[in-house]
């Protein structure tokens, strides 16, 4: 292993003597530092920790990863052009320890950029919240909102293609439908319908959402409700006061003892929280959250599926979250430096950027397309239907075998109080580390081994 650490060293030395570390140091310092002084807030203290959470972190992200690659690129392209290597494989040198050595200097600078970055905007953060700024009102909603880890429950998503094909099928028999109609546009126009429903609760009416597998061990422990409610539109400058009145369904309790009632008056197009206690859970872990619009101005409230009510339990402090997000990132880096070193033992510097850059595009144009919906099985062939189906398979076999760096964003949950759960690192790990990565190490190693380095000439 003597071979494999002296490569790395010398894959660290080149990249400490290199202009670009000095500019990225001086960047992703500028990130950290000026990024939350620029960007306003909503004056608030969860509002500053957040902005200097979302805008530091992702800055720090995007400009390593972009250094990830590069640097994994030029780390063997050049050394190959430039004659370097020759030298280096006459000596008694694995190919697989001049790969891996390659690789890890790469994984060490970019990492240590990173974990230094993190550990400067936690102290700033740190500073900033003892700096007594906030008050104690402010400090406490910011402790409970932001500096948690809290574990998510989301409410489960109703079947919107069951419910329109249903209603296709009660208005085919009905004869509510033009004659020569499209059976998929009618059915899109019917999704989209129900969907818009969905989010809207008028005057008086109310609307339920079913969680399930709700477990929380400590039964005296606080679980918090957020939610985003919009007042009549979902347009942020004509928001006002609204009240209604949240239940919890207890469907396991006797009749008398069923709801819990929760009182509210908000601001519209803000996130507000509640809580209850955790041992109004049933057993089942199965509850339902009902949401009764008592708008004074009797208009319709509006809960985007975005903005759906999620539970909160508290699991562990942000100090312990703030690790696993950059336990996150730092597998990210891992990743694109595989991904840059694969290319780079194959081809020269600029093609072996432009090779890396076009398969994280694929992966993220085909992570895109397999995210949205489909309308489902159409009766009738058609060559658009033929298209579709086609497009969609391909998209899904890419993003099968392609990282997708959409997977490693831990600033949406960090900034939001989310618990980033260790069972989906260790996913993240298996699937994307082993079975997707797996792969591009043995080929850059092989490739490396079978390309004829005499043929390479210096420019």
């Amino acid at each position: 292993m003597r071979a494999f650490f002296a490569i790395t060293k010398q894959t660290i030395r080149a990249s400490l003597r290199s202009k670009v570390f000095h500019v990225l140091l001086l960047i992703n310092l500028a990130a950290v530092i000026l990024l939350p002084l620029t960007v306003s807030s909503d004056g608030t203290a969860a509002g500053q920790f957040q902005v200097s959470l979302t805008y530091s972190l992702n800055a720090v992200r995007a400009l390593l990863s972009l250094a990830a690659v590069w640097l994994g690129c030029t780390a063997l392209s050049r050394e190959i052009e430039s004659y370097n290597l020759h030298l280096v494989l006459t000596k008694p040198t694995r190919v697989w320890q001049l790969w891996l050595g390659k690789w890890a200097g790469v994984f060490a600078m970019t990492g240590f950029l990173y974990i230094l970055s993190a550990a400067v905007v936690y102290a700033l953060l740190f500073v900033s919240f003892n700096s007594g700024q906030y008050s104690t009102e402010e400090l406490r909603e910011a402790r409970n909102e932001v500096l948690v880890g809290r574990r998510t429950f989301q409410a489960a998503r109703p079947d919107f293609v069951a419910f329109a094909k249903r209603e296709y099928r009660r208005r085919e028999t009905a004869g509510e439908l033009a004659p020569g109609h499209s059976r998929e546009e009618v059915l899109k126009e019917l999704i989209r319908q129900i969907r818009a429903r969905s989010t809207e609760v008028e005057a008086g009416f109310a609307r339920t959402w079913k969680y399930e597998n709700v477990r929380v061990p400590d039964p005296d422990a606080r679980v918090f409700v957020r939610y985003k409610i919009f007042v009549a539109s979902t347009s942020e400058s004509k928001q006002r006061m609204t009240r209604g009145t949240w239940a919890l369904l207890n469907p396991d309790a006797p009749e008398d003892q069923r709801l819990a009632i929760l009182p509210q008056r908000v601001m519209g197009g803000s996130f507000h929280e509640f809580s209850f206690p955790a041992s109004m859970i049933p057993e089942g872990g199965t509850l339902y959250l009902q949401y009764v619009n008592q708008d004074a101005g009797k208009e319709s409230v509006i809960l985007q599926a975005k903005d759906w009510p999620v539970l909160l339990a508290r699991v562990t402090g942000f100090a312990n979250n703030y690790i696993r997000g950059v336990l996150l990132v730092l597998l990210q880096l891992a990743l694109l430096g595989i991904l840059g070193c694969t290319c780079g033992a194959a081809l020269s510097t600029p093609v072996a950027l432009f090779a890396a850059l076009s398969y994280l595009v694929l992966g993220g144009a085909a992570a895109a397309l397999v995210g949205q919906g489909t309308v489902g099985a159409q009766e009738a062939f058609s060559i658009e239907r033929l298209l579709d189906v086609t497009t969609r398979g391909v998209a899904r076999a890419v993003d099968a075998i392609v990282l997708s760096l959409g997977r490693f964003d831990p600033t949406h949950d960090l900034a939001r109080g989310y618990l980033i759960e260790i069972m989906a690192l260790g996913q993240l790990i298996l699937f994307e580390g082993l079975l997707r990565a797996g792969p591009l190490v043995v080929l850059g190693i092989y490739v490396l081994g079978r390309r004829e380095l005499g043929k390479v000439i210096r420019r």
